[in-house]
């Protein structure tokens, strides 16, 4: 298996088990609530979710005024929009200039730079915000992660990862972000590291 989908046709450089980009930088594959799903993310799109989001948050605002709308969950969708704009903050240079987030020649298919990192750190911030708002029940928001579903199960390295690419994976990341504080290295790579030596938790 390689790191590509079969919906775009397109490769991408692999982080860890829940993140990979595409080469142009406009294509995020994030992992799914469940086993074998994963989200696909795409650079304007996820602009545009925060347009509808900031319309969203007006429209909720003025039912505050009004006492039709709770402050706490008015609270929980601000916080989601600044994460999302955090996100698509660093997601834009990658975009700006995919040649300079490339990997490196004779490298397997991976994310070598921080900045990828720093993307997968804030989505998952974003997740978690979403599930807090999921557990909030607000009336007609649309969540941004929302699993792809397909008729036949999902072959890409997020969904069915293969063991000895895995390996190589984690082989070569390892060059590229031991220097990264140890709780965030945690993050980003125990679960690779676990399935890689045989550790499920």
């Amino acid at each position: 298996m390689d790191n590509t989908d079969a919906n775009t046709s397109c490769y991408f450089f692999y982080l860890n088990s829940r993140y990979m980009r595409s080469l142009d930088g406009l294509d995020i594959i994030y992992e799914g609530d469940c086993p074998g799903q994963h989200v696909e993310l795409f650079y304007h799109g996820c602009y545009y979710r925060l347009i509808q989001l900031y319309m969203f948050i007006d429209a909720k605002t003025s039912e505050r005024h009004r006492g039709l709308q709770s402050s706490k969950e008015l609270m929980q969708l601000q916080l989601i929009a600044a994460q999302l704009s955090n996100v698509l903050y660093l997601w834009r240079k990658v975009v700006a200039n995919p040649a300079r987030y490339n990997c490196n020649e004779g490298d397997p298919l991976i994310c070598i730079h921080t900045i990828d990192v720093d993307i997968c750190a804030a989505l998952d911030t974003l997740k978690a915000l979403e599930r807090t708002a999921d557990n909030m029940d607000i009336i007609a928001y649309k969540r941004l992660f929302v699993p792809v579903f397909r008729d036949e199960p999902c072959e890409c390295d997020i969904c069915d990862p293969d063991i000895e690419l895995q390996r190589l994976w984690w082989q070569s990341l390892q060059k590229y972000f031991t220097a990264l504080p140890a709780t965030l290295y945690e993050r980003m790579f125990s679960e690779l590291r676990n399935e890689v030596e045989g550790v499920h938790q």
